[in-house]
């Protein structure tokens, strides 16, 4: 054994991984025996600052949006009339339809609108994969 003067003791801080109790208030330190020893995580000079630059062309989104996308949709009919299935947007289909909408926020009236919106734009929903 070696003399406790030859020693080296590592005084560099650690981390103290002990599991906090569900029982202690946020912001009040928990009340533990024993020494802990911390350091900050990161300096203040060492925080990352944003800087302002330009972004190369090659990394640059362009969006051409041409015409109204919105001009080919058909008018929203207060008054839909009754419910007709189609190729695609069946009896079932429909009923499903209702059925999860039917929470109590949407009255009949706004169902029967949203069914009708369905049944013009039925290509534009895809209930299968092979659709």
């Amino acid at each position: 054994t070696l003399p406790f003067d030859t020693c080296v003791m590592d005084t560099t801080p650690t981390y103290v991984n002990i599991p906090f109790p569900a029982q202690y208030v946020a912001n009040e330190p928990p009340k533990r025996k024993g020494v802990q020893v911390k350091k900050k995580y990161k300096p203040v000079v060492m925080k990352t600052k944003p800087v302002a630059s330009h972004v190369s062309e090659d990394f640059r989104i362009e969006r051409q949006v041409i015409g109204n996308p919105l001009a080919t949709i058909p008018p929203l009919n207060p008054n839909p009339p009754p419910f007709v299935p189609t190729k695609r947007f069946t009896s079932e289909r429909q009923a499903k339809l209702v059925s999860d909408h039917d929470t109590g926020f949407l009255t009949s009236d706004k169902i029967n609108i949203l069914v009708d919106m369905v049944a013009k734009q039925e290509k534009a929903f895809a209930w299968e994969d092979s659709e």
